[in-house]
């Protein structure tokens, strides 16, 4: 292999670590916002919950009023 080559080589190499290194950071971005989507669809799932009661308890009260 010529020097020309070869150098061409180092800079295509040093290109795909770099190229590795953005995906395996995009994929640990990609692991948090997954778990941070976890956490908010519970915390959505809970409000909606305790809104469901509470429209039920509204729901009794215009109940016994009438």
């Amino acid at each position: 292999m010529t020097p020309g080559k070869q150098d061409n080589q180092r800079d295509m190499d040093a290109h795909m670590q770099r190229i590795y290194q953005k995906l395996d950071k995009f994929e640990e971005r990609t692991d948090q916002l997954e778990g941070q989507m976890t956490i908010v669809t519970k915390w959505l799932e809970r409000i909606e919950h305790r809104l469901e009661r509470l429209e039920d308890c509204k729901r009794l009260r215009s109940y016994r009023l009438n």
